[in-house]
């Protein structure tokens, strides 16, 4: 089976004009649109430490930046504020952070309401947690497609057999308190870590969750068993359902959970034995009451990709990034190869062994399946991704849904922009911005592969894909990043 790419040089997204950064201060990401606004997140970090949080807004047809105001939780000397993330709902923007009592040891879950002036109302607590729950409690925000309400799940630490505590609360699109709920789990025996978090309505929450062996408690060792668990919380009723979920003979490498429609699809890849490259896809559908309607289990290999050459390509350490439904009823799963090595150098004059940290984000696998779980495409994305000491923060991709296609959007050198799919061999390595392009690849939910331009070649700059967003309308925002120098770009 041949694919057909078709390669288009006409850039597909608008550019805003230049505006002038801090190097101290680094952009975090896209997060909201209030009329003709579109929100960001900015920090500052100073001595290893966070100093300032700034919020700044953008017009959303100019793309130029039209203000910044300084959101940093005030200083208080009992408490220590640590933010974690912004929140838009329709009552407003909000901060949320853990503060922790300096005294007390006691943590919080708070969020501040900000306006666009940078004003902070005074805060509302979330959740508590005692003195002696350790860092490791696991916060879990859920919000809804509408913005109208908001589900802070608290998954306490795993203490012993018997004795793990899920706690439930909601708060309406103002952050006023609604429902809480402390739940009793049908097995109370695994050690859960949540995955999915999926919510469409303030009474009905799905969760994909990873089982893991506690081998003792009093060292804390924990161990992969390959068990996972879906669970159902019915908040009406007060009404939890579990299932779980493993594959007989088989390892499951990576896993993701889709509500589509009524119904729920588990997907993921899978292999012989644990950290082996991947043999295949599995897909189970539920029910809404977590009863299996169907399951399927496909091989395949590299050569399923129907490539030119093959040289230097594998199935291993393939990351599941995306699970997503057609308006026609087939599926996609998408992953993509990436990896770390840490390479020592030992100086024998200084006797210092000094170690690089190299970031490799390579191709990106393209399965699109049927409405059964069959695959009936196969398609690889070449590119090559190699950077050091950086975290890899304008390497992997970002990915944008639509109802008939999904586009994958990242860094890579110019020169590779005419170059086929098919034999991704003499690909050159994505290096520094004056190199590099951005890039998007769109696939039809038909399997038909199209090669577009982001924005011109010449404005040399790069985008981190981890800071970007696509909002409900379909649009989607990237912000371009050259030496103290960015600009907005949208993507219609």
């Amino acid at each position: 089976m041949f694919v057909f790419l078709l390669i288009n040089g006409q850039e597909q997204g608008y550019t805003g004009p230049v505006f002038r950064t801090n190097s101290k201060i680094q952009f975090q990401g896209f997060f909201g649109i209030k009329d003709s606004t579109v929100y960001g997140v900015e920090t500052e970090f100073g001595l290893r430490r966070l100093r300032s949080i700034y919020l700044s807004g953008y017009n959303r047809n100019s793309l130029e930046q039209i203000g910044q105001v300084d959101i940093t939780p005030p200083v208080d000397e009992d408490i220590e504020w640590f933010p974690t993330e912004i929140v838009s709902l329709e009552g407003g923007v909000f901060l949320l952070s853990e503060a922790k009592n300096r005294k007390t040891k006691e943590r919080f879950l708070m969020a501040h309401k900000v306006d666009e002036k940078g004003n902070q109302a005074d805060p509302i607590c979330l959740d508590t947690l005692a003195a002696n729950n350790p860092p490791g409690t696991e916060f879990h925000i859920i919000g809804d497609t509408s913005d109208s309400f908001l589900t802070v799940m608290t998954l306490h630490p795993f203490e012993s057999f018997q004795n793990q505590k899920i706690t439930i609360k909601n708060f309406d699109a103002a952050l006023n308190f609604n429902w809480s709920w402390d739940v009793e789990l049908p097995n109370k025996d695994n050690n859960f870590s949540f995955l999915t978090l999926l919510s469409d309505a303030p009474d009905r929450i799905y969760c994909l969750a990873e089982q893991k062996m506690n081998i003792s408690n009093e060292f804390n060792i924990i161990k992969e068993n390959n068990k996972f668990t879906v669970l159902s919380f019915d908040v009406t009723n007060r009404k939890v359902e579990e299932l779980e979920l493993r594959l007989e003979n088989e390892w499951i490498q990576q896993i993701e959970l889709l509500k589509s429609g009524n119904d729920l699809v588990v997907a993921g890849y899978f292999s012989n034995e644990p950290e082996e490259q991947i043999g295949g896809i599995f897909t189970v559908f539920l029910t809404p009451d977590l009863q299996i309607r169907d399951a399927v289990l496909e091989e395949i290999t590299i050569r399923d990709f129907h490539l030119t050459d093959y040289s230097n390509l594998s199935l291993t350490n393939v990351k599941l990034l995306k699970l997503h439904r057609f308006s026609n009823g087939n599926y996609v799963v998408v992953g993509e190869r990436s990896y770390k090595e840490v390479n020592p150098r030992y100086d024998m004059r200084t006797d210092i062994t000094s170690y690089t940290d190299l970031y490799y984000f390579q191709e990106v696998f393209v399965n699109i399946l049927d409405e059964t779980g069959v695959p009936i495409r196969n398609i690889v994305i070449p590119k090559y991704q190699v950077t050091n000491n950086d975290m890899g923060m304008y390497s992997s991709v970002f990915l944008a849904e639509y109802p008939d296609k999904i586009a994958v959007l990242y860094n890579d050198n110019d020169k590779n922009f005419n170059k086929h799919l098919t034999s991704p061999s003499d690909y050159r390595i994505m290096s520094n911005y004056r190199k590099n392009s951005g890039v998007m690849v769109v696939v039809s939910e038909e399997g038909e592969v199209e090669k577009k331009r982001i924005y011109k070649a010449d404005l040399k700059m790069n985008f981190r894909p981890g800071t970007a967003n696509q909002f409900k309308n379909g649009s989607v925002f990237l912000m371009g990043e050259r030496v103290k120098q960015n600009r907005v770009i949208r993507l219609d």
